[in-house]
């Protein structure tokens, strides 16, 4: 197996595609070009495994401005990490993501933070990382459109629920 370094615009297609195939449903040409060529902060860093010339893992690294103490620095988050099924074991993916952290060159971050998931957090163990804090995310449904317009097949109900359903989250944030 073979890591390197991913030429963003040259492995454009072959990432999304590989993204979408491995690790989520939402990769897309708007996704990447948002977030590996024209992110706020800066393009992001990112390595891909080839095995027989075919790739088969991404892992990235996204940059972001964060504060420590009060400062503002340099930080990046690490993400898209991603390996065909038939290399899901503990050695091939710790190359990538020794490679992809080996990516984030000195200046360009002063700080890495992920959150992985239960397997991913045994590839940063065999790293020598530890995990520092747990992170536990909370979302606030703020329309519920989507919801009724998938569960609800006639239209009219549909969009009549979904008025009915954002008032009452509209109702929830008085005072």
């Amino acid at each position: 197996m073979l890591i390197r370094s991913a030429d963003l615009e040259r492995d454009r297609e072959t990432l999304i595609q590989v993204l979408l195939q491995f690790l989520t449903e939402g990769s897309s040409t708007q996704r990447y070009d948002w977030l590996y060529l024209q992110n706020p902060d800066g393009r992001a860093k990112a390595c891909v495994a080839e095995d027989g010339g075919e790739v088969v893992g991404a892992a990235a690294a996204f940059p972001r401005r964060i504060s420590i103490h009060g400062r503002e620095s340099s930080g990046c988050v690490l993400g898209d990490f991603c390996m065909a099924p038939r290399l899901r074991s503990v050695g091939p993916a710790i190359k990538l993501q020794r490679a992809c952290l080996e990516a984030v060159e000195p200046g360009w971050a002063a700080i890495a933070y992920d959150f992985p998931s239960t397997s991913l957090m045994a590839v940063y163990k065999r790293l020598g990382f530890q995990a520092y804090a747990s992170l536990v995310r909370l979302a606030k449904p703020l329309r519920a459109d989507r919801f009724f317009h998938q569960h609800i097949r006639n239209r009219a109900v549909a969009n009549a629920m979904s008025v009915l359903g954002n008032l009452v989250l509209r109702l929830r944030d008085l005072p």
